[in-house]
């Protein structure tokens, strides 16, 4: 067997192990992979091919360490960009939208009217984010589906899948539902947000 070599480098002193053995095999090999042996020769290898081996691992060994500190400075360099790129994370708050006294927040589907959380079911949110986003303007019955549910109606359809969920959520939105001041209806057409809904007289 050939004497551990021991070469020095800029971060200290490792060991790279080359073995030489006059009655190769399995098991002498593999005990050799387990300790760590970077080549494996054979008795009737020549000093210059035990010298090729010895300087074929200090350069693997130099490049492992090249690329290590690549790494290092690509990981250094990834997180300032990150840093200086990430956008602070937006408050609820954000989320809400106004018309009149109602706050609408997308972020968490709630709605309120002045203190009070109304408890509405996904559809009717959606009816009501809708409507929102055109405060003060007219959505048709084709609209408000369109918008709710992904897909276009003819009008009658589009008018007996709102209208049910409409009643309801006046049912919740409204102080005197058979006399609504957050949404209208517009005969025929569809129905309104107010933008600033008129007082409870």
């Amino acid at each position: 067997m050939l004497p551990t070599t021991s070469v020095p480098l800029t971060t200290g002193k490792r060991r790279i192990r080359c073995s030489r053995t006059g009655h190769g095999s399995l098991d002498s090999a593999l005990d050799s992979m387990h300790i760590g042996v970077f080549d494996y020769m054979l008795k009737t290898t020549s000093p210059r091919d035990v010298l090729e081996r010895i300087t074929a691992a200090l350069a693997k060994q130099a490049d492992a360490r090249r690329q290590q500190q690549l790494m290092s400075t690509l990981q250094s360099v990834v997180g300032e960009l990150g840093g200086r790129a990430k956008a602070p994370e937006p408050t609820p708050t954000e989320h809400w939208q106004v018309v009149g006294d109602l706050q609408i927040s997308s972020w968490n589907q709630t709605v309120r009217r002045g203190e009070q959380t109304l408890n509405l079911t996904p559809t009717e949110f959606r009816i009501l984010a809708c409507l929102a986003q055109q405060a003060g303007q007219v959505m048709t019955y084709q609209q408000i589906v369109q918008c709710t549910q992904g897909y276009e109606a003819e009008a009658p359809e589009a008018a007996e899948l709102v209208k049910p969920h409409m009643y309801h959520l006046r049912q919740k939105l409204e102080p005197d539902p058979a006399n609504p001041r957050y949404i209208l209806t517009v005969r025929g057409t569809g129905y309104m947000l107010a933008a600033a809904p008129s007082s409870t007289i």
